[in-house]
């Protein structure tokens, strides 16, 4: 027997790799994300002021609490990855998908855009054509 097994190092090594670039992508995704808290700050003072509404505020920061919303999935699905068992998951599947749909209609509503879920397949277009 070989104490040394080259496919358990080529493992290990290839884990460290795809650990260390997913690291290495997520820190460029919240230097990023820093980029546009400050660009939208920025765009916000320049064009609101204090008798703005709060619709006008979010509207200004769409692309930070968008970036939030992709962030909230990146986590949930290192909480699905790393933390969670398989067999415990199951019973947050629910939890999860409502507190999702929740956010997502909140965002939606705050940043006023509209649902095309009664269009045939979603499809704007069709909705002109059908009628």
């Amino acid at each position: 027997m070989c104490p040394y097994d080259p496919r358990i190092s080529a493992e290990i090594n290839m884990h460290k790799i795809q650990q260390t670039i997913k690291w290495t992508v997520y820190a460029l995704l919240i230097v990023n994300f820093v980029f546009y808290v400050f660009e939208d700050w920025n765009r916000a003072m320049h064009t609101l002021n204090a008798g703005s509404t709060v619709l006008k505020w979010t509207g200004e920061f769409a692309t930070t609490i968008d970036e939030l919303g992709w962030f909230l999935l990146l986590f949930m699905f290192e909480i699905e990855t790393y933390i969670v068992d398989d067999e415990d998951w199951t019973g947050w599947i629910g939890g999860f998908a409502a507190i999702e749909m929740n956010v997502s209609q909140w965002r939606d509503e705050l940043l006023g855009h509209k649902d095309n879920t009664n269009t045939i397949d979603g499809d704007p277009a069709s909705q002109n054509a059908a009628s």
